[in-house]
């Protein structure tokens, strides 16, 4: 089997559009197929991977927490951290840590309504913006720079899709701004 060369990455789009791209990182390839972290897709002159199929790839590979869709747009809110550090006489407005979120406008119903039953438990983590959207904060590290230039780009009228799995976390009393998604790709 003669290999191919191998490319930093693979650029994957829509059938139906030009506007939907996942870039993944190759880790390897041979005449078959093309090995992407937490999968392989196939390669061939007739075959077109659409962004549903790179999901579906990456859920069938050998991990146990599938990557879930999620569409919507960056954000940012301002949280007062508990318990308050300040001395109102000094300073009579508390510091505000600036936490990243990403505002889900639509996506994988189950994914989505598992991190609204949070929110409505009282898990202070992530929350609603004013319009009743989860946002779900996000650890912009886990984005290459091309994902995360993606997604600051985003806006409400901009909107970008985001596929992450859910973090395995155990206990309480987490950090105001930790995510609870592990980022694996943004596209427009």
């Amino acid at each position: 089997m003669s290999k191919k060369p191998i490319e930093d990455v693979v650029v994957m789009s829509t059938v139906n559009s030009n506007d939907d791209v996942v870039v993944m990182p190759i880790l390897s390839s041979n005449d078959n197929e093309v090995i992407i972290n937490g999968g392989s897709l196939d390669i061939d002159n007739t075959h077109t991977v659409t962004v549903n199929d790179l999901a579906g790839e990456l859920n069938s590979g050998t991990s146990t927490t599938p990557t879930n869709h999620v569409r919507g747009y960056y954000s940012t809110y301002d949280i007062v951290p508990y318990p308050i550090l300040y001395e109102p006489e000094r300073d009579p407005k508390p510091a505000t840590t600036t936490c990243t979120a990403f505002t889900v406008i639509d996506g994988d119903k189950e994914f989505i309504a598992k991190y609204r039953s949070m929110i409505d438990r009282r898990n202070g983590v992530n929350r609603y913006d004013n319009k009743g959207n989860l946002m779900l904060n996000i650890d912009l590290k886990e984005l290459s720079l091309g994902d995360k230039k993606i997604i600051l780009e985003s806006t409400e009228n901009s909107q970008v899709s985001l596929y992450a799995k859910s973090k395995e976390l155990a206990g309480k009393d987490g950090y105001y701004c930790m995510s609870f998604i592990k980022l694996v790709s943004v596209s427009k």
